[in-house]
């Protein structure tokens, strides 16, 4: 999907054999995204900016924003793809049957790893072959020491991180199961830490994108986790609030579990607009 896009519009790298990563900056503007992947062939988005949103064929969507990665291994179930431009990342493009050796390779100099491949493969066929790998502690990681790498070193970087995420998903069925819910604690950790921010900022101007930023969440997870805080109202999912009282009118303490003595109505003088977010 993303290499047919970034055939003639990024600077390719052919790392290790079967393995090549891209840099790329798309600039704003439509930007198509064709839904083909071929058989055995993955891709591996690290996105610094912007972000790729999929629509499901049974309905639902998923997005990777920044600092994260998105996985993909089959297209089958996605009827649609778009583009929060500006899209900037590192894409690694994977030829399975060729890079076979290279892993080969890597698990002999690392004391006879194995590889468990098929059981990446069942893992990524039961979310329909499209993952969203972030935040946790190993994309927070990835993504800092990316940063500080020059751009020539960038793409191995990626590739590299790749056969790790391979590895850490090559697990027993149970554990890999295990990856989900600690996906979500470090969802609730980085709303926890956000919330924290908001309670000693509430004098400023708080937007959902800037939030976003701060947390390393997208803004669509941003939006989601703070809807799912405050659901005790019809009409709470706009997002936003006032002063020190919820989108819903609510005191703070009752959605988000803070003490009591937030409760005080204060000047909505720290709006956060529903509308401050695109994704």
């Amino acid at each position: 999907m993303l290499t047919e896009c970034l055939e003639r519009r990024g600077a390719w790298l052919p790392v290790m054999p079967g393995a090549r990563a891209c840099l790329f900056s798309l600039d704003e503007g439509p930007v198509s995204l064709p839904l083909r992947l071929e058989p055995l062939h993955f891709e591996a988005l690290f996105c610094l900016a912007g972000a790729v949103t999929l629509a499901r064929r049974d309905g639902s969507a998923l997005t990777a924003g920044a600092r994260q990665v998105l996985l993909l291994t089959d297209l089958s179930g996605v009827v649609g793809a778009s583009v929060d431009a500006p899209l900037e990342g590192v894409l690694v493009a994977v030829d399975a049957r060729n890079a076979r050796e290279s892993l080969n390779t890597i698990c002999t100099l690392l004391g006879g790893l194995t590889l468990d491949t098929g059981q990446v493969r069942r893992w990524m066929a039961g979310r329909g072959g499209c993952a969203v790998e972030g935040p946790t502690h190993w994309s927070r990681a990835a993504f800092a020491d990316l940063d500080r790498l020059p751009h020539s070193e960038q793409a191995r970087w990626c590739v590299w991180k790749s056969v790790e995420l391979l590895y850490l998903l090559s697990t027993p069925e149970k554990a890999a199961a295990d990856m989900v819910p600690a996906l979500k604690r470090e969802v609730v950790r980085a709303l926890a830490d956000t919330r924290r921010y908001m309670e000693e900022h509430l004098d400023e101007s708080l937007t959902i994108p800037a939030l976003s930023r701060r947390s390393c969440l997208s803004a669509t997870t941003f939006k989601e986790g703070f809807r799912r805080a405050c659901p005790s109202t019809p009409g709470c999912g706009s997002g936003g609030w006032s002063g020190r009282r919820s989108c819903c009118g609510a005191p703070l303490s009752a959605c988000w579990g803070w003490p009591s003595r937030w409760d005080t109505a204060a000047p909505a003088s720290s709006p956060l607009p529903s509308g401050g977010s695109t994704a």
